[in-house]
């Protein structure tokens, strides 16, 4: 009998101690398990913050790629500006420099008119006074190179009759220096002092005439003008430059 009862009280016992062995390997099982567990939820709280941080940069580099774009976009639209102003302005100078090229050239061509009709003056001047000698009585005028010379030289007194001598001969010189320029007109003034205008109107016309029949001058060429002279008599041959032509080219090239 109490050997029977020593034989259950070993059983118990190892049973006892077996169950014992037991719980510690599940406890120990379970605490490995919760570490493992820990070891996890870190290892997933550190890929989940990976990820948000991930998602954050993707989000960032999205938004600086869409600034990227937006900033292109607006300097090729800058660009297409700079360079139609860019155009425009090259074309405006262009433009500036063809205008001042135009008015250069207005300007060069007044210039030779102006030396022109000058020089022509001088000439005609230097002309008239080797023709008909250094006493004749030759003066520039604003508009014309002046003649002047008593009625009585070309005149008999009092009359519309020419001195077949001394008058013809001098109109052969002044009709030579007229068919010598052809772009000169003339104007014929006879003054009369004593207010015979119709007298010195004749002379005037007979003058004109006879430069027209004996050494063919153009009547266009010639003007004729008897007037009072006050207390002067005499005849002015009053000798133009083509002062009307330049003028009117004068004006054509102002308008333009």
């Amino acid at each position: 009998m109490m050997k029977t009862t020593f034989l259950f009280l070993c059983v118990l016992f190892s049973l006892s101690a077996s169950q014992a062995q037991k719980k510690s390997e599940l406890l120990a099982q379970i605490e490995n398990l919760n570490m493992e567990l820990g070891a996890s939820k870190d290892t997933i709280a550190k890929i989940k913050r990976a990820a948000t941080s991930s998602k954050a940069a993707s989000e960032t580099l999205r938004a600086e790629n869409e600034a990227l774009r937006d900033a292109n976009a607006t300097l090729l639209k800058n660009l297409s500006g700079f360079a139609e102003i860019s155009s425009k302005n090259s074309e405006n100078v262009n433009k500036a420099l063809a205008s001042l090229d135009q008015k250069e050239q207005q300007l060069r061509g007044l210039n030779d008119a102006i030396a022109k009709n000058d020089s022509l003056a001088i000439v005609l001047l230097t002309s008239l006074k080797r023709t008909l000698g250094e006493d004749a009585k030759i003066a520039a005028s604003a508009n014309a190179i002046v003649v002047s010379l008593a009625r009585d030289a070309l005149f008999e007194s009092d009359s519309i009759a020419l001195k077949p001598t001394a008058g013809e001969a001098y109109l052969k010189h002044i009709a030579a220096m007229l068919n010598t320029y052809p772009d000169v007109d003339m104007t014929l003034e006879t003054l009369s002092n004593t207010g015979e205008l119709e007298l010195a109107g004749h002379q005037a016309a007979i003058i004109a005439t006879t430069l027209q029949k004996h050494f063919g001058i153009a009547d266009h060429r010639l003007n004729t003008l008897g007037k009072d002279g006050g207390l002067r008599e005499g005849i002015l041959l009053k000798f133009h430059p083509d002062f009307a032509t330049f003028y009117d080219m004068v004006k054509t090239e102002l308008k333009n």
